[in-house]
């Protein structure tokens, strides 16, 4: 990587291509459509794999999609399905810095929910690249276009005049490619870290919970020894209730 580029047309840092980063707006190098309403009543268990908007702040956390999680069996008159290579960005959300958020897909026929704002690339134009780019530097640049107050709103008129730097397809590619490879490994490293605290706390759990000792019930005669034969009628007696301590000692309560 060449760290002494002083180039304004190229970054910093750079794997060892030649040649300038272009400037170019998204209306430039993207395809623009909105997706199809869906809404969380219309997930079940089995059907068509979808995206909702809602999902790019909960569920789905890399800029690149690599499963779908949740499905709809709703029949859409006029479905948008995504393909290969499209980027997906919130329509609406709580915050500007929130909504500012890209992700890129790389399966077709993906049912996209309303309120999506999807982005198709042209060719030579990596969607991945563009969602790094995008969840980055470019971040502010987005969300100085979401308007509203209590609730914010994107739309694709906004969304086409923001500026992104482009160097060769190659040169994206490889990018993605050391990007992604650290998503994987931070990936697993939270997974080993889950595993972790899960031990952790059943360990903890059975080195310091001290044994339960149950509540036991008993009458008070059978605590008292009768000096003569007569029959004792126990129902007149109090109930009390006997629980003892790690010492063996003994706490009564009469009721």
């Amino acid at each position: 990587m060449d760290k002494k580029n002083k180039n304004p047309n190229v970054p910093n840092l750079r794997f060892s291509y030649k040649g300038d980063w272009s400037k170019r707006k998204l209306n430039e190098i993207c395809l623009f459509f909105k997706g199809n309403g869906l809404s969380k009543s219309d997930l079940s268990n089995e059907g068509f794999p979808c995206i909702l908007y809602g999902e790019l702040y909960t569920t789905y956390k890399n800029e690149v999609i690599s499963d779908i999680i949740s499905k709809t069996n709703t029949t859409l008159s006029n479905p948008f399905l995504s393909r290969n290579n499209d980027l997906i960005i919130p329509g609406s959300g709580e915050d500007p810095i929130d909504i500012a958020v890209a992700r890129a897909i790389y399966q077709n026929d993906i049912i996209l929910g309303g309120d999506l704002n999807i982005l198709r690339p042209k060719s030579n134009v990596s969607a991945a690249f563009l969602s790094y780019q995008l969840n980055g530097v470019r971040r502010y640049d987005i969300a100085k276009k979401a308007q509203g107050k209590s609730i914010v709103h994107l739309h694709n008129s906004d969304l086409k005049e923001v500026l992104v730097s482009i160097p060769s397809y190659d040169e994206q590619l490889h990018i993605v490619k050391l990007l992604t490879k650290i998503d994987e490994m931070i990936e697993t490293q939270s997974k080993i870290i889950d595993d972790l605290l899960t031990v952790k706390n059943g360990i903890s759990n059975k080195l310091f919970k001290l044994q339960q000792i149950e509540l036991s019930n008993h009458y008070l005669f059978e605590y008292l020894i009768e000096g003569d034969k007569t029959a004792v009628d126990t129902s007149c007696y109090k109930k009390i209730t006997v629980k003892l301590n790690n010492q063996g000692l003994a706490f009564v309560r009469v009721r």
